[in-house]
């Protein structure tokens, strides 16, 4: 039941692809009384009053049906694979930006408590009647914070914009996963009921060709 168990347990978060289904063949050696066969590397010489069994065997394995369905089965793996690796880096990339947005959120905090306390400066200087020089550095002190403000509240909307964009990015990732996850666990369950069907069949041509069943 090696394909089996390996097909299904694809379902788990990283899964590996199965082993590839095995080369059997089986031919007629003219003038003796054997035929060949020959199960991937191994090669043995049999009776022919084995051959029709084994051929029946062999038949009953549908390993063309098993290949088929272990290259849509690799062909899924590799896309989901791909799509779980998409979905990290764009959900990667939307926490740096939200990241981003909050520290720029609290540079404009920052900037508009300095437009705050200048502008206070300015009203308390102008109640005080003091000179007009130091009203003048107040004013000019409230109009590089405002100055400031102004870009910080600019870096703060292209950085919401960014972080906009990299959500957008982070939710289509993830609905493609899905998708994609769904595509490749059709294929899974497709590769472990050609497995199945495949094994009874494997078991007894292992068995005449002295190979182990595997672990």
């Amino acid at each position: 039941m090696l394909f089996v168990f390996a097909a299904l347990s694809l379902a788990a978060a990283t899964p590996d692809l199965p082993p590839a289904p095995p080369r059997v063949t089986m031919m007629t050696i003219p003038g003796r009384d054997v035929f060949a066969l020959a199960y991937d590397v191994k090669r043995v010489d049999l009776p022919l009053t084995k051959q029709r069994e084994l051929s029946a065997a062999l038949e009953a394995a549908q390993l063309d049906d098993l290949l088929a369905a272990h290259l849509r089965l690799r062909t899924a793996l590799s896309a989901a694979k791909k799509a779980d690796s998409d979905q990290a880096e764009t959900a990667q990339a939307a926490a740096r930006e939200k990241e981003r947005y909050q520290k720029q959120a609290g540079e404009v905090d920052r900037a508009e408590k300095l437009v705050e306390t200048a502008q206070q400066r300015v009203e308390t200087a102008q109640r005080r009647r003091e000179d007009a020089k130091t009203i003048d550095g107040y004013r000019s002190t409230l109009t590089a914070n405002n100055n400031r403000l102004s870009n910080e509240r600019r870096q703060l909307a292209r950085a919401k914009e960014l972080l906009q964009l990299a959500e957008g990015r982070a939710k289509e990732a993830t609905q493609a996963e899905s998708l994609v996850r769904g595509s490749y666990q059709a294929a899974a369950a497709d590769y472990a009921k050609a497995a199945t069907t495949a094994e009874p069949g494997l078991r007894k041509l292992r068995a005449a060709a002295g190979l182990p069943e595997p672990k």
